[in-house]
């Protein structure tokens, strides 16, 4: 946090998402103005001092997992589609109203719509996680 902050990045929230998991994961929201590349410069150096993997050079192709239960519906349900990411379903809710933020709108992308996770755990069953925004 320390090094974002010296980079005049701001931790805007630090949180749990999970309660109970092992190791215990605390996720920092971050919001800042200014040069891309010195911002990502920044962030890029802090995530060294972190057990944070970098991205991987050779990625390899994956094929759409089968999720174990009904994607089509889950999404008809919520009125969302969504995507699949390392075998686990993502959908993303826009707010109705538009945000701003220092009077520049903010985009659903950037952390203010609803996050839903659903993970499959077998015979049908999920596993979700939500970033629920009132």
């Amino acid at each position: 946090m320390m090094k974002l902050q010296e980079g005049g990045i701001h931790a805007s929230a630090v949180h749990s998402h999970l309660i109970g998991e092992v190791p215990h994961v605390m996720y920092m929201h971050i919001a800042s103005h200014g040069d891309a590349v010195q911002l990502a410069k920044v962030i890029h150096d802090a995530l060294g001092l972190t057990k944070t993997p970098g991205p991987d050079p050779t990625p390899a192709p994956q094929s759409a997992p089968e999720l174990g239960f009904d994607q089509k519906q889950v999404e008809q349900l919520l009125g969302h589609s969504g995507k699949v990411n390392g075998g686990v379903l993502q959908i993303g809710v826009p707010r109705a109203e538009t945000i701003s933020d220092s009077g520049m709108t903010a985009p659903p992308s950037m952390g203010v719509a609803t996050a839903l996770n659903f993970q499959p755990t077998g015979n049908g069953k999920t596993a979700i996680t939500a970033t629920l925004y009132s």
